[in-house]
Order: C-alpha cells, then sequence, then structure tokens
C-alpha cells in the first residue's frame, strides 16, 4: 500500500483513531478480567488450602498415627502455619 502524505495522510489517522482507541480499552479491559481471574483463582486456591486441605491431612495424620507422633510429625511438616 502507497503511502499517504499531506493532508490525506492526517486524514486517515484521524479516522483510524477511534478504531484504535476501541481496541485499546477492549484489551484493557480483557487484561483488567484476567487480573481478576486470576487473582480470584490465587485467593480461591490459598483458602481452600488453609480451611479444607491442611486440617485435613492434619485429621488424617492424626487418625492413621499415635497421637504423640502425629504431633511431632505435624509439627516438622510444612501443612500451615
Amino acid at each position: 500500500m502507497a503511502q499517504k502524505t499531506g493532508r490525506l495522510a492526517w486524514t486517515a489517522e484521524v479516522l483510524t483513531a477511534p478504531q484504535k482507541d476501541a481496541k485499546l480499552l477492549r484489551a484493557q479491559r480483557k487484561t483488567g478480567q484476567c487480573f481478576a481471574l486470576n487473582g480470584a483463582i490465587f485467593l480461591g486456591s490459598v483458602l481452600l488450602w488453609e480451611r479444607v486441605m491442611a486440617p485435613g491431612a492434619r485429621f488424617l495424620l492424626a487418625a492413621s498415627l499415635k497421637v504423640g507422633c502425629a504431633r511431632r510429625l505435624a509439627r516438622t511438616l510444612p501443612l500451615a502455619s
């Protein structure tokens, strides 16, 4: 495509500016949605670990081992602080 010069080049840029702005806004919106979704997934996984998985692991550990041995082992495992 030939390079436009002078007034035609400026007019072409003005006409495509709203299209570029729309694409930029759509990209920013999608980036924000992706950021929020990733944050929700990360927060959900942390809460799932803290509220369900770690206590369940401690319960299974205590149920399968002697109580004293389970407590010592639970202190050494990085399940949850």
